[in-house]
């Protein structure tokens, strides 16, 4: 299947990529575990176990949804949140049931995995994540802050990476919206200075901001895809755009 007609040929992934300066953020690179972000990867090492039995549930909460669900959220640790059982989330899933859980003003799917990078997401996708049968209205994707945060992919490499992801769904599911939501502000500085680093880690939001806009502009060229953002909520006021409100930081 192809994109719907007339929202646009697929991107050219393969371009960007050649055009990329390589998979590792500057000056980490003896850090740097990233992996070409078109090639889909399963999780491994400490996380597999772990990792497999969380997709596995996934496959069956998404197997019997069909064109039930308004919406799926695919992602991250951030996503998963949204119907965790940690207790240091407890304030979360009953938020998010309220509003996409039975009795909300929408039917929603959680399919989110902690420590997920693009790769692993594109994998999941590919075996049983989005089957044939599942027809939401929107796909709503977050994933990337893991490429460039953990495992220090270039800024180039996350964007391809989410691009990958997005694509993936434009031609397994044309005419389904995708919401694009941008990377969230992310800092290791633990006054949570966005333009500030910690020891030897980096300030990431400069890229941050370099990602979303590519990401937004990618969005303006296809009917079927939008881009959200809402990153002046994570901002203390006062703080002139730099300063995250530390009781939303998540270490």
């Amino acid at each position: 299947a192809a994109p719907t007609p007339g929202d646009g040929a697929p991107e050219d992934l393969a371009g960007r990529h050649r055009n990329m300066d390589g998979y590792c953020f500057p000056g980490r690179t003896r850090q740097c575990a990233c992996r070409d972000p078109r090639e889909p990867v399963p999780a491994d090492g400490a996380r597999r176990d772990g990792w497999h039995a969380a997709h596995t549930q996934i496959v069956r909460a998404v197997a019997g949804v069909g064109a039930d669900a308004d919406v799926v959220f695919y992602g991250d640790s951030i996503t998963e949140g949204w119907g965790s059982s940690n207790p240091r989330k407890a304030g979360i899933p009953p938020v998010f049931r309220s509003l996409f859980g039975p009795g909300g003003k929408y039917a929603g799917v959680v399919a989110g995995i902690s420590a997920d990078t693009t790769t692993n997401l594109l994998w999941r996708l590919r075996h049983g994540e989005m089957p044939d049968a599942l027809r939401p209205r929107v796909f709503w994707v977050l994933i990337g802050t893991n490429d460039m945060g953990v495992s220090w992919c270039s800024p180039e490499a996350t964007l391809l990476g989410i691009l990958a992801v997005v694509e993936e769904i434009r031609t397994a599911k044309p005419g389904a919206r995708v919401v694009i939501n941008g990377l969230l502000p992310r800092s290791f500085d633990r006054g949570g200075n966005v333009t500030k680093g910690r020891d030897q880690l980096p300030a990431l939001w400069t890229a941050i901001q370099s990602i979303n806009a590519q990401l937004r502009a990618y969005s303006e060229k296809y009917d079927s895809v939008s881009y959200f953002e809402a990153n002046d909520i994570f901002f203390v006021e006062g703080g002139n755009g730099e300063m995250i409100d530390t009781k939303l930081m998540d270490w």
